[in-house]
């Protein structure tokens, strides 16, 4: 089943101090959906880009993309999705290019891996926030409204992450 988020228990801030960076772990409560979204130091054009490498798992990824799709239109957040394909064999760009005509696909040529692709998609985003979400993840309806709002009301905090849950609630 796919993978979906409860509540927020950590959030990760990063601080810069003469050249300087370290980083503070706290606790938070406020319900948020997301694998891990980053604030970018320097301001971008869009609000946030959503980054999903997908390696042979296209019906996971379908619903996965639904959701975020859905998240971005209800909450109006001026959103990009980039969708890095690891050389998957199971046709998923061709599966799922003609029904999200929104999303920026990228086909590589072979599979570079979970973190190379990460930062490929990261040199290719615009956005303020950037999301790196799974591709078994659903994401609720108000997740992004709900983090863009935790970023903006704790400045000093540069990374989120949430405690996920499977399909059935369980860790």
């Amino acid at each position: 089943a796919p993978a979906f988020a409860a509540e927020i228990s950590v959030f990760l801030s990063m601080r810069k101090d003469n050249h300087r960076s370290y980083w503070l772990l706290g606790l938070c409560r406020m319900p948020l959906f997301l694998n891990c979204c980053v604030k970018r130091i320097t301001s971008r054009s869009l609000d946030l880009s959503v980054i999903i490498v997908n390696y042979n798992v296209k019906h996971f990824l379908e619903q996965c993309l639904y959701s975020v799709q859905k998240a971005v239109k209800i909450s109006k957040v001026d959103a990009e999705i980039i969708l890095i394909d690891n050389n998957s064999h199971d046709n998923s760009v061709a599966y799922l290019q003609p029904t999200f005509p929104c999303v920026r696909f990228v086909a590589n040529d072979e599979n570079i891996g979970f973190a190379k692709a990460c930062n490929q998609g990261y040199k290719l985003s615009a956005g303020n926030y950037v999301l790196f979400l799974n591709p078994d993840t659903i994401v609720p309806e108000d997740c992004f409204v709900k983090c863009l709002s935790f970023f903006e009301t704790h400045r000093d905090a540069g990374a989120v992450g949430v405690k996920m849950l499977d399909g059935r609630g369980k860790l």
